[in-house]
């Protein structure tokens, strides 16, 4: 479970508000009622910062941008709402029109 992003990213959050405490974070599946969890070092934390430094950076640094081809999921998008996607845009016209 250490190397669960989601997991970690609660556990950093935790870790920043109680920096001397120790962090033990879980997974509740709520299908099955089975809960994972793990118990974060400090070099867990730091190994979690450097992947989510990582990947913000790729998304924010990423230009190949392509529509999902669900265009349901345009209407709970933000980025489509704001008309800053035109694919979006279009697709939620598209359907308030239906």
């Amino acid at each position: 479970m250490k190397d669960n992003l989601q997991l970690g990213i609660y556990a950093l959050a935790v870790s920043e508000i109680f920096p001397d405490k120790e962090i033990t974070a879980e997974l509740h599946y709520l299908r099955s009622g089975k809960k994972k969890g793990h118990t974060f070092s400090k070099e867990d934390i730091e190994n979690v910062k450097s992947r989510l430094i990582a990947s913000i950076s790729e998304v924010v640094n990423d230009s190949s941008f392509h529509p999902t081809k669900n265009e349901f999921t345009c209407s709970f998008c933000e980025h489509a709402k704001s008309g800053a996607c035109n694919t979006g845009v279009f697709r939620n016209k598209k359907r308030a029109r239906a």
